[in-house]
């Protein structure tokens, strides 16, 4: 009986120490932007693009304009990418945007297998990921479709989203001695003379 336990108790210390639930880090709670010390999507393009970092749409194989209008407009009017590169700036803004996470106000609802993101307002949907690192084939609108990975790194939160045009990596992490949510984001592209960086930063709700 004696040998019995002990396997049992050896068992016990190696299920919860050496687990991957226990390297996670909590994410839990209700989070707001805090716009003065994050980085504004749009800006950061613009900054991007009076550095040279910008490539247009037509200078890349199958970068030719659709008739439709930009990705996840809801139809709207359609942009002329073969004539200026405003156009292109817009179109790949739009793309860049449904492959962050851009919410302003959400609660995380984490689990050992999944993080879940409820937006308190109507303008997003929930999001779940599945964080086994494993590749599931996504369509974030009806002609833009690609890959997502989410997988735990250490104590950050590694989500991975990619097109044929972009790779969107976004890091999740706590910073617990101010009670911040920061997330990196980097985003590499055939549309990219160098990868764009952003950070945002959460505080938690009262």
């Amino acid at each position: 009986m004696k040998k019995v336990w002990c396997l049992i108790l050896a068992g016990v210390v190696l299920v919860f120490p050496g687990s991957e639930a226990g390297a996670q880090q909590s994410l839990g709670g209700e989070w707001q932007l805090d716009t003065t010390r994050s980085t504004d999507l749009d800006r950061a393009l613009d900054l991007h693009a009076q550095n040279n970092g910008l490539r247009t749409y037509s200078s890349i194989p199958g970068g030719q304009p659709t008739p439709s209008g930009l990705p996840g407009s809801g139809g709207a009017a359609a942009v002329d990418l073969s004539t200026t590169g405003g156009a292109d700036r817009a179109r790949l803004a739009a793309e860049v945007r449904l492959l962050t996470y851009g919410s302003d106000m959400f609660e995380i609802v984490q689990t050992d297998t999944t993080v879940t993101f409820h937006p308190l307002n109507l303008a997003y949907d929930n999001v779940r990921l599945t964080t086994d690192g494993r590749k599931r084939d996504v369509e974030w609108s009806w002609e833009l479709e690609g890959q997502l990975k989410a997988e735990w790194k250490g104590d950050r939160l590694k989500v991975e989203r990619k097109t044929k045009d972009f790779q969107v990596t976004e890091q999740w992490s706590r910073d617990a001695d101010n009670d911040l949510l920061v997330v990196e984001v980097e985003v590499k592209g055939r549309l990219f003379q160098k990868k764009l960086v952003l950070r945002r930063i959460y505080q938690r709700r009262p």
